[in-house]
């Protein structure tokens, strides 16, 4: 459900401006997804342009009639994304395999990354290309995965996993310090793909939902030092309940007086 409300409220806020958005959503998600991974998160923005200029002649013109100015626009993607991160995080911590969720959750989170990023007044104009592009190739896998969803009962985000190391890795070398407890996408599987989103969707749930270290570790598939490791990394302030039933019991009563 977090998957279809995105999709279809960035259509219906699109509808206004597009005769017949999905028919135009479509063919751009198919060329951008035709790209190769090693450029399709420098050049996407490139391909979108090229179909916005097709339909209306100039970027200028299309930017025209739009209903809201750039800001606005992003505030209500932003609001968005963080409503459905919350119903994420729910899903997450209810399901009986939860990996789906959490890299939904991990793919929302990195949109919404994107747009905060992408307010900072120093970026030059290859880094303003790098964070439009690896928004536009990330939503267009969510917006394929959720043609697919339409379809079937389940969907496999085995691809929107693998596309998010890349899309990282485009941010880690244009905007972020380089990582060496991130993976190499060239040398990383579909299963590593999927184990690193889950991680960090595990992260965005103990850090928003403020779980156990023990639950967070069990959403991650690792033991609670492991997870405790990944928080630190991901500068995720780590939570530190009483040791004891005594010293619960020490806090209760120091509450009650």
């Amino acid at each position: 459900m977090p998957l279809a409300s995105v999709v279809r409220q960035i259509e219906a806020a699109t509808s206004i401006s597009i005769d017949d958005p999905e028919a135009f959503l479509e063919a751009v998600v198919d060329d951008i997804l035709a790209q190769p991974l090693e450029s399709r998160f420098i050049d996407s923005i490139e391909v979108f342009e090229e179909h916005v200029t097709e339909e209306f002649g100039t970027i200028e013109a299309f930017a025209s009639i739009l209903p809201v100015d750039n800001e606005n626009a992003i505030q209500f993607v932003e609001s968005m994304l963080d409503m459905a991160m919350d119903d994420l995080v729910k899903d997450a911590l209810h399901a009986d395999n939860p990996t789906g969720y959490l890299i939904l959750l991990s793919a929302f989170e990195f949109l919404s990354s994107c747009l905060i990023f992408s307010r900072r007044e120093a970026l030059d104009e290859s880094e303003r290309k790098i964070l439009a592009s690896s928004f536009i190739a990330v939503y267009a896998r969510i917006y394929r995965a959720w043609q697919i969803e339409k379809e079937k009962s389940e969907v496999d985000l085995r691809p929107l996993a693998h596309d998010l190391v890349w899309a990282r890795d485009a941010l880690l070398g244009e905007l972020l310090p380089p990582s060496e407890a991130y993976p190499d996408p060239s040398n990383t599987s579909a299963y590593q793909s999927v184990e690193a989103q889950r991680r960090s969707g595990a992260v965005l749930v103990y850090d928003r939902d403020e779980i156990s270290i023990d639950r967070g570790a069990e959403l991650a598939g690792l033991t609670q030092n492991e997870f405790q490791k990944v928080l630190k990394v991901s500068d995720v302030e780590i939570q530190y309940g009483p040791e004891s039933a005594e010293e619960l019991l020490s806090e209760d009563r120091l509450i009650d007086e």
